[in-house]
């Protein structure tokens, strides 16, 4: 899994995903995150590992 990009002057502790949530978007801003998102609810049908973005 790639890491997020670094901030400097931030403490970070990073942590392996456990649950996986659903989201809806209408698309992807110029910097890669998602414009617009609103939560849709956890998905235990699904693992973190299967979990890929879409095209």
């Amino acid at each position: 899994m790639a890491r997020p990009p670094a901030r400097r002057g931030v403490a970070v502790h990073w942590v392996e995903p456990r649950l996986v949530g659903e989201i809806e978007y209408r698309s992807f801003s110029a910097g890669g995150g998602f414009r617009h998102p609103s939560w849709r609810g956890l998905r235990p049908d699904r693992e973190p590992g299967e979990v890929r973005r879409p095209a």
